[in-house]
């Protein structure tokens, strides 16, 4: 009997043991998040998000909310073009996707944040997902007036925004 009921304790202790994976910043997306939160002017809430409108950022992830026509000017337009293998790669890293405090991450990133909501003045934005080699990155920002993803592109070691395209407007 004894030993029965070290067996149910012991399987108890197992099976209430997570085997979730640990959700990880890799450093490439550190670095991301330092050029996007940098160039802000402080208006980015203290956490990620990982869904938007109750639904997860993942499901927005698609060919026609990833066809990007605001560019700037002197963009090549394959440069803007996502294909299906890349849509497929992009839809998986944000399903991964879990909500972090990006003043948890960099004292750099500490001074540009903020802890509250102010409506048109503060945005929420994603963990971006690095693809092409490390040379492109998407994220997902959301604010009073909408919500949509912003193309990045890695010049000269510095992250830019250049193209967006909307998901919702109010």
């Amino acid at each position: 009997m004894k030993s029965l009921i070290i067996l149910f304790v012991f399987t108890l202790i197992l099976s209430c043991s997570s085997t979730k994976e640990i959700f990880v910043v890799q450093e490439e997306n550190l670095e991301v998040l330092n050029d996007i939160i940098g160039e802000s002017n402080g208006g980015i809430y203290y956490e990620s998000i990982d869904s938007d409108l109750q639904k997860p950022i993942d499901s927005y992830v698609n060919k026609y909310l990833l066809e990007f026509y605001l560019c700037i000017n002197d963009i090549d337009s394959s440069t803007t073009k996502i294909s299906e293998l890349e849509i497929s790669y992009l839809k998986e890293q944000f399903s991964k996707h879990e909500i972090v405090r990006f003043d948890k991450l960099s004292a750099e990133l500490k001074e540009k944040i903020v802890k509250n909501h102010e409506r048109f003045k503060t945005v929420s934005i994603s963990l971006p997902v690095v693809f092409r080699n490390g040379s492109m990155a998407i994220y997902y920002v959301s604010g009073t007036y909408g919500g949509g993803f912003n193309l990045l592109q890695k010049n000269n070691e510095k992250w830019n925004v250049i193209c967006s395209n909307s998901v919702w407007i109010e």
